[in-house]
């Protein structure tokens, strides 16, 4: 984008990506105005929209290190212990939550190979959970 202005101003927006909804409109605003995007901007929105997701779940800090995501949760995030219970009782992804409030798993290898697969799937656990305010 040559003109400084407005690609702060989109840096600005993808910043404040809440979702993957708001990604996508950001990214066909983006191909409308500017063309086709390269990769590299693909995989900056959906890393910007998985930021998003873990903001709006109290999350900390997150890592993730091959097959593990480690997520540090606010002391103030909601985590329902009973749904939580039930998924390490099933065995689901060996999900373990620190007295800490750390939340790790082990990621099921076929089903995240990309920042949007780890959005999802990081969606649906913290949904469970009951992790967004």
């Amino acid at each position: 984008i040559p003109d400084v202005q407005e690609s702060l101003l989109l840096y600005q927006r993808l910043v404040e990506l809440n979702d993957e909804a708001e990604a996508r409109e950001l990214m066909e605003e983006i191909e409308d105005r500017f063309g086709n995007m390269p990769k590299e901007v693909e995989v900056l929105l959906e890393l910007m929209s998985l930021r998003g997701l873990l903001r709006r779940a109290l999350v900390l800090s997150a890592s993730y290190n091959n097959d593990t995501v480690s997520l540090s949760f606010h002391p103030e995030a909601t985590i329902n212990t009973g749904r939580l219970l039930s998924l390490v009782q099933a065995g689901k992804d060996e999900i373990r939550l620190s007295p800490a409030m750390v939340l790790t798993a082990k990621l099921p290898a076929a089903e995240v190979g990309s920042p949007r697969d780890l959005y999802r799937y990081l969606e649906n656990v913290l949904y469970e959970l009951g992790a967004f305010v």
